[in-house]
């Protein structure tokens, strides 16, 4: 059993390795966003995960052998079949431990996604889709990795390959042209027919992609199909003799251009609460949260995790009730709460909030947070954006479905998925209220020039 333990414990201990790893990975590529270091960053992670992949695929078949094993041996000794039990709680933590991992290196390419698309942000919802993002079989891959390599070669875009993350589920591969940032990204579906895997061995690929009826768009497309040395194009109507897959893809293909040509302009530059986090985060101590207050109807409490790194969901309930409890007036009820440790459970917070790697915070941090050793809570009390609102002459209805804000005839809708981004970034920190309240002023104002 301490042999055991000493695995389980070595597991661990790598968990934080990979987390600081894949931080500073993502921190060389947001330093110099080249194809070379995302190229790099995307490597390693896929590497990353098809061995934590092997790692449980391995322990998966182990345990099913053991199953019948322990049962036998349990029959002839009572004692035993108690020991048993503590040896399987320790196989499982193993196996919850990798796929922590696993979640390390899908949250870092999130990362890298988040900031190859930093130009148009709202893209990613948009190239959001519910998938399994398990990495196909080799002879799959292999398509994926050489489109990469071909178009990093010429400098002239970023390929995300999509199945390394959880945020970007349109397509196997997205396109970036650094030369037309304003273009939406090219969302790609390949098709990949590999006779030998074998160096050497030739590969068939098919490519599909929309087209945008733009004349720059036109150019990137043929620069990207110039520097794979595709030929054979032809045009296709995606409705007819299309396998439902693909029509699947090119319908929401073009929707997101769609949206990036007709979205809402960004509210600008705004303010965040990272130096409150970085306190918070600084002051955590096991079982007991640190709580602070960053601006009224915003807190953030955190707390060093115990229990291997992974903090049980009753012990998460009760240091939340323990942080409510010490801001003043306030109960559970009348405030929206969240954790970073949620952000594991849904995939759809991936699209929607900022990635734990790409965090304003210091290394250390940001690691034990993508790790678990470091849990943050967010505070929201909803009543506070009325109040503030008002107090600069704006009109507030808020609900759990929209926040509206108004002056005069002109009205400032954030409704669904801009309305659940704006409360995470709050709630996360990437985001002042205050600061989100000025912006919606400034644009209310403008379409009433004549007001104050």
């Amino acid at each position: 059993m301490r042999a055991l333990g000493r695995v389980v414990d070595r597991v661990d201990d790598t968990n934080r390795i990979v987390a600081t790893a894949c931080c500073v990975l993502v921190d060389r590529f947001l330093e110099e966003q080249t194809p070379a270091n995302l190229q790099d960053a995307q490597d390693l992670i896929r590497h990353g995960l098809q061995d934590t992949r092997r790692l449980i695929q391995v322990q998966r078949g182990r345990d099913h052998k053991r199953g019948a094993h322990f049962e036998a041996r349990g029959e002839r000794s009572q004692g035993l079949l108690r020991g048993l039990g503590e040896h399987i709680d320790v196989l499982d933590s193993r196996k919850t431990l990798l796929e922590r991992r696993r979640h390390i290196l899908r949250a870092s390419a999130d990362g890298l996604a988040w900031l190859a698309l930093a130009h148009a942000p709202a893209s990613v919802p948009n190239l959001f889709r519910p998938q399994t993002h398990d990495l196909p079989p080799e002879r799959g891959l292999i398509g994926h990795v050489l489109v990469q390599q071909a178009a990093h070669s010429t400098g002239r875009f970023l390929v995300l390959e999509n199945d390394l993350t959880r945020c970007l589920g349109l397509g196997d591969l997205t396109i970036v042209s650094l030369a037309a940032l304003d273009l939406p990204p090219i969302s790609v579906e390949i098709k990949t027919k590999v006779a030998e895997l074998a160096e050497g061995g030739e590969a068939e690929l098919e490519l599909s992609m929309v087209e945008i009826d733009d004349p720059r768009a036109i150019e990137v497309l043929d620069d990207f199909n110039s520097a794979l040395g595709l030929s054979d194009r032809r045009s296709v109507d995606a409705s007819v003799g299309q396998t439902r897959q693909l029509r699947e893809f090119f319908e929401q293909a073009q929707f997101v251009i769609r949206h990036h040509r007709e979205g809402a302009p960004p509210l600008g530059p705004v303010e965040s609460n990272w130096g409150v986090v970085r306190r918070v985060l600084a002051r955590a101590v096991p079982g007991s949260p640190a709580l602070d207050m960053a601006e009224e109807g915003v807190w953030f409490a955190a707390v060093f995790a115990t229990n291997d790194s992974d903090l049980l969901f009753n012990d998460i309930e009760q240091v939340q009730r323990d942080a409510v409890r010490l801001i003043p007036r306030y109960g559970e009820e009348r405030l929206e709460i969240v954790h970073s440790k949620g952000l594991e459970d849904v995939d759809t917070t991936s699209a929607l909030t900022m990635p734990v790697a790409v965090w304003r915070l210091p290394l250390g941090q940001r690691a034990r947070v993508l790790n678990g050793d470091l849990i943050l809570f967010g505070f929201l009390e909803t009543r506070a954006v009325q109040r503030r609102a008002q107090r600069m002459g704006i009109a507030a209805e808020v609900s759990s479905e929209k926040w509206t804000f108004s002056k005069n005839s002109t009205d400032r809708l954030l409704t669904e998925a801009s309305l659940l981004r704006a409360r995470l970034d709050i709630l996360f920190g990437s985001l002042r209220l205050g600061s989100l309240l000025e912006r919606i002023d400034e644009s209310l104002q403008r379409a009433n020039p004549g007001t104050t």
